[in-house]
């Protein structure tokens, strides 16, 4: 009995033992599947000479995983990347799947560089691994291509224009296949504003004068660069140029960052077998360029000689009045004075000329501006139309205006000044209310002869509507005719009239010759 009991508690324990064992089993299974990802690094090409771009792809097989974390060596630079692919596989009704992460390199030196480890987050566990090996030698003599990129003037004051540029060669002979850029200051800079100085996105987006651009940045914005031949250190390339006009508004130093272009080079081809026979494919080389950081200083205007009636212009402009008509009448219409601010700057921001206003009414003012650019600098046009009242018959001339601005190619504030112009006030027609008004005898001598005028004028004017009047019985009619072609007889007659008093009015000489010949003659006109 007693070895039988043994027994079985023996037997109890051996089922136990099993059961943990297969219980740690499973729980190795299960750790090994949570952190069983694979993580490898491949470089493509693993030789490549300075300037080539490398690609580096980063799979994760065995679990889904996050953006990996790279440790990359002093002197290589990520200007690409990552971009993220998945691929999931059935075979024999098993499934497997992997995660790509594709990053594009650039190089600063020639050397053998080691890339990675590269870490991913699977679950809660970090999994780290893979490496690969580059090495980098130095370009040939001619290089496929090459970027720029400048800010002209990149110390300017608040208000002036600048011209960023940035352009990006490609040796003749070498066709491109694929590219992407990254460009931060086409568009957007932070206390500035950008424009489009040649209009280039209203081009179709390949033409023998433009070439659209794709911003990695800004895959919504179409940009469109300027195609043109140039020769850069004796070798001939296609440079594709955009230039921006900037108008800064904030003082301070702002960074415009680096643009950098990663382009595919054709280089040769090769002959290869294909489905119907040997053809030729492309060998295409990847290069990784960039430009040295921008930045932009931008100063206000300064405080000392700074004119009091200064406030804000930036620019180098003319200004110039023109008004019409020189004689008015006092109380009749206005004056018209047109000032006209031309020139290269930031035309937005100049205010209306300031004159003496003492003696002139001023109603409302129109403005007009138009703004052009010529290879990235800011010109623009603004008119100012302002009617203009005189106060009095004494006023003889419109002052001069001025305009304070400050000229950034002289660093010194400028005053533009107009010349005064001359005007004539003659008195209004009703001039019992302005007999108070001094006059010089010459100007009541003008007045005299303007009062004789109009006097011969009224005769003349009453001695055509008693005319009017008699021409205006119909006689011959009777009855219902002639009571409906009366209202059309009267109205041709007020027509004659009206018409020939506006004529004697505004033709004082010929009012002249009728009172002479009705005075030489003795008879009614």
């Amino acid at each position: 009995m007693t070895n039988s009991r043994h027994h079985m508690r023996e037997k109890r324990r051996g089922r136990l033992g099993r059961l943990a064992g297969a219980a740690a089993v499973a729980l190795v299974v299960l750790a090994a599947r949570a952190t069983g990802a694979a993580v490898t690094l491949t470089a493509e090409p693993a030789a490549a000479e300075l300037g080539e771009a490398v690609t580096l792809k980063v799979s994760v097989s065995g679990a889904d995983a996050g953006t990996p974390q790279l440790i990359l060596p002093k002197g290589v630079r990520i200007v690409g990347g990552p971009s993220r692919s998945q691929m999931t596989q059935i075979i024999n009704g098993r499934s497997s799947s992997s995660i790509d992460f594709t990053y594009t390199l650039a190089f600063d030196a020639p050397g053998t560089y080691t890339l990675g480890p590269a870490t991913v987050r699977v679950g809660r566990r970090n999994v780290s691994g893979g490496t690969a090996r580059v090495v980098v030698t130095k370009p040939g003599a001619r290089k496929d291509a090459l970027v720029f990129a400048s800010i002209e003037p990149a110390r300017a004051y608040v208000g002036q224009p600048v011209t960023a540029t940035f352009e990006f060669a490609v040796a003749q002979g070498r066709r491109v296949r694929g590219y992407s850029l990254s460009i931060p200051f086409l568009d957007e800079i932070d206390g500035a504003k950008v424009y489009d100085p040649e209009n280039l996105a209203e081009r179709i987006e390949r033409s023998s004068a433009g070439l659209q651009i794709l911003d990695v940045d800004r895959p919504n914005v179409r940009t469109v660069a300027k195609v043109s031949r140039r020769e850069i250190d004796g070798v001939p390339y296609e440079v594709y140029t955009v230039r921006r006009a900037v108008l800064p508004s904030i003082p301070g130093l702002h960074d415009l960052g680096e643009a950098s272009a990663v382009l595919g080079v054709v280089t040769g081809y090769r002959r290869v077998r294909g489905f119907i026979g040997y053809e030729n494919r492309p060998v295409t080389k990847r290069i990784a360029l960039s430009t040295d950081p921008l930045s932009l200083e931008v100063l206000p205007p300064p405080t000392e000689g700074r004119p009091p009636g200064y406030s804000g212009a930036v620019g180098s402009y003319e200004l110039s009045a023109e008004a019409s008509p020189l004689e008015v009448a006092l109380g009749g219409d206005p004056i018209t004075l047109t000032l006209t601010v031309r020139g290269e700057g930031n035309i937005e921001s100049v205010p209306l000329p300031a004159f003496d206003e003492s003696r002139w009414r001023k109603t409302s003012v129109e403005q007009k501006q138009e703004t052009s650019f010529e290879n990235g600098r800011a010109f623009g046009v603004k008119r100012f139309t302002i009617p203009l009242r005189p106060r009095s018959t004494d006023v003889s001339e419109i002052p001069a205006t001025e305009l304070a601005v400050f000229d950034p190619s002289r660093e010194a504030y400028v005053t533009l000044r107009t010349r005064p112009i001359p005007v004539r006030v003659i008195v209004p027609e009703d001039t019992g209310a302005l007999e108070t008004v001094a006059l010089p005898e010459s100007a009541r001598a003008k007045i005299r002869e303007r009062e004789e005028v109009k006097q011969d004028i009224e005769d003349i004017e009453t001695e055509v509507d008693a005319s009017a009047s008699d021409a205006a019985w119909i006689h011959g009619f009777g009855g219902l005719a002639g009571f409906f072609a009366l209202p059309l007889v009267a109205f041709a007659a007020a027509s004659l009239v009206a018409h020939r008093r506006r004529t004697l009015r505004e033709n004082t000489a010929l009012a002249r010759r009728l009172v002479a010949a009705k005075a030489a003659r003795g008879a009614p006109l």
